[in-house]
């Protein structure tokens, strides 16, 4: 039900705003470092991550934010070597301020929450759940032209999840990239 009201809200909170300042639109694409220590054990230290993402300035240098994105990786179990596949689709939103450097050049940082979905497949199991978390950012917007303009951003996340009785892992970690936005 939470997830529902997450998704809920993300729509009505973009709709209400769609005539607030400057908004940009445009896509994604970093690296995920997985930073719980099994992960690690299983599918190596990350893998490449891409999507989409949309903000729109509600006050002078404070913009609110959403993004989707798609991560998946493969590894073997540690003990049977068997293949499993995992992969989290994170939805996020969340506000930024902004701080102008210079003509052109914005260094930004911010928060917000993160509903992930994620799903891991073995060959003898199936687990899908959807988990909530929160991030820090950060970053440096650098406008190209009138209409364009890269994000160079990095985020830290914490999503906990509980598989199992007695399994608490970490969901999130450390991600950085780039983001081409489309300025209207």
């Amino acid at each position: 039900m939470r997830k529902y009201l997450f998704i809920i809200f993300l729509c009505v909170s973009l709709i209400i705003n769609l005539y607030s300042g400057e908004k940009k639109a445009g896509f994604y694409l970093g690296f995920n470092h997985l930073s719980d220590s099994a992960f690690k054990d299983v599918y190596g230290n990350g893998n490449l991550i891409y999507g989409a993402n949309f903000s729109y300035e509600v006050l002078n240098r404070i913009d609110i934010w959403t993004s989707i994105k798609y991560f998946s990786d493969t590894g073997e179990t540690t003990i049977l070597k068997e293949k499993v596949d995992f992969r989290i689709i994170p939805l996020s939103i969340g506000a930024k301020y902004k701080i102008e450097v210079d003509e052109g050049l914005e260094t930004y940082f911010g928060g917000g929450g993160d509903l992930y979905f994620y799903n891991e497949k073995g060959s003898d199991f199936n687990t899908k759940d959807s988990q909530w978390g929160f991030h820090l950012q950060g970053g440096i917007l650098a406008k190209i032209s009138k209409r364009l303009q890269l994000d160079f951003n990095f985020k830290f996340t914490r999503v906990k999840s509980k598989p199992e009785e007695n399994v608490e892992i970490n969901l999130g970690g450390v991600e950085g990239g780039i983001s081409i936005l489309f300025l209207f």
